[in-house]
C-alpha cells in the first residue's frame, strides 16, 4: 500500500515532469547556419546530429529546430510551403526521424517550431484560396477582405506591410475582375484568420 507522503512525492514528480521546460537550457537551431554536413554550404539535419555530443557537453537539455519545412525561403523558413515535409536542403523525412531518435537517445529533448499562424504564399491553402470565391472556407483561412470605396478601390484600412508598402493587395477573382483585397500577400508569409474552421 502507498503511503500518503510517497504519492504526494509520485505527483510532484509527474509535476516537474510535466513541466521540464521551466528550467531547462535550451538550444536554438537555425539549420540553414549551424553544421553542414554534406559540404554544400547549407547547414543540414545530419549536421545537427554530427553535433549533438558537443551540444550534450555544454549542458543543453533540449534543442529547438527552427522551421525545417519546405519552403521558398524569403522569411527564414518561417514562409512555409508543405508542413507536412523537410525541405530538401535540409534533408528527408527519415533523417529527422533519425535525429529525434537519436536526440532522445542522447537524453535530449527536442522542440520543433511550428507555425500555425502563418504559410508561405505558395502553400497549397494560399493558391486554392485565390482560386476561391468571396466567403469560402478556403478564404476564411487568410485575411481577405472587401476594398473600400464604391467599387473596393482602396484598402480595408492603412496597415503598413512590415516588409514595405501597405498591407492590403487586390486581387484579380476568377472571373477576371478586380476583387477583395488580401491582407498579407506582400508578405511572403501570409497570415492566416483565426479562429476559422480548417476543412
Amino acid at each position: 500500500m502507498l503511503v500518503p507522503e510517497t504519492i504526494k512525492n509520485m505527483k510532484a514528480s509527474k509535476s516537474s515532469e510535466k513541466q521540464w521546460w521551466r528550467d531547462a537550457v535550451t538550444y536554438q537551431i537555425y539549420i540553414r547556419s549551424f553544421a553542414d554536413e554534406n559540404g554544400d554550404g547549407i547547414g543540414d539535419i545530419k549536421g545537427i546530429i554530427s553535433r549533438l555530443d558537443y551540444l550534450k557537453e555544454l549542458g543543453v537539455d533540449a534543442i529547438w529546430i527552427t522551421p525545417w519545412y519546405p519552403s521558398p525561403q524569403h522569411d527564414n523558413g518561417y514562409d512555409v510551403a508543405d508542413f507536412m515535409d523537410i525541405h530538401h536542403e535540409y534533408g528527408t523525412l527519415d533523417i529527422a526521424q533519425e535525429l529525434i531518435d537519436e536526440v532522445h537517445r542522447a537524453g535530449l529533448r527536442i522542440i520543433i517550431d511550428m507555425v500555425p499562424n502563418h504559410s508561405s504564399n505558395e502553400h497549397q491553402w494560399f493558391e486554392e484560396a485565390l482560386k476561391s470565391k468571396p466567403g469560402s472556407v478556403e478564404r476564411s483561412r487568410y485575411l481577405f477582405r472587401d476594398g473600400k470605396g464604391e467599387n473596393g478601390e482602396n484598402p480595408p484600412n492603412n496597415w503598413q506591410s512590415v516588409f514595405g508598402g501597405p498591407a492590403w493587395t487586390r486581387i484579380t477573382e476568377g472571373n477576371g475582375e478586380l476583387g477583395q483585397r488580401e491582407g498579407t500577400s506582400r508578405c511572403p508569409s501570409p497570415g492566416t484568420s483565426w479562429p476559422t474552421r480548417f476543412a
